[in-house]
């Protein structure tokens, strides 16, 4: 095998997963836009919110079914990675949502760490900065650390508290790695 035929194979290989993840992805981001721009006020309503969240959620569940799927048995069909994402949907959802709610208690020290360090600056800029300094650090700590819960509970089945766990340890496993992704994306929005 020659490396053009290689080059090849790895063109189709890729483009095979890149077309069907693209239409996903792409499914996942005009469905809030069409389904909320028909709304007549400029705030919607509850329900029509929780509809496109949910909606949203699934497509992302979906988007990572097939992605394992691929990774684990080769098999790019949509309709088997469908069925796995309906299954583990809900179990999913409770993993983010808890995954959240760690996050929102993570910005509580932050806050009052923030409060009392920034009480007796003037500058407004920088008491805001250093507000969201203090409240940046363990938010972005906790989501470093919890990153992968949601793949663990698609994957191995977890609960969110033992998909929590999972992730934490593979980060901790993995620390050159990560710090780098974590540095890059630092970098990218710089």
């Amino acid at each position: 095998m020659t490396a053009t035929d290689i080059f090849k194979q790895s063109l189709s290989f890729y483009g095979r997963l890149f077309n069907k993840i693209f239409w996903i992805s792409l499914a996942s981001t005009l469905v809030p836009v069409i389904f909320l721009s028909g709304a007549d006020s400029a705030e919607p309503a509850l329900i029509p919110l929780m509809i496109v969240a949910a909606l949203a959620m699934f497509l992302s569940v979906y988007m990572m079914a097939f992605i394992h799927q691929f990774s684990d048995s080769q098999d790019d069909s949509l309709s088997a990675a469908f069925k796995l994402a309906l299954n583990k949907v809900m179990p999913v959802m409770l993993t983010s949502f808890v995954f959240g709610s760690v996050v929102m208690l993570a910005v509580l020290p932050g806050a009052i760490l923030g409060t009392m360090l920034a009480a007796s600056i003037n500058d407004e800029i920088l008491r805001n900065s250093l507000m969201a300094i203090c409240i940046a650090i363990p938010v972005t700590i906790v989501m470093y650390r919890c990153f992968f819960a949601p793949y663990f509970t698609l994957v191995d089945g977890l609960n969110p508290i033992e998909a929590l766990k999972a992730s934490n340890q593979q980060v901790k496993g993995n620390k050159l790695i990560f710090r780098s992704l974590t540095l890059l994306l630092s970098l990218i929005h710089i």
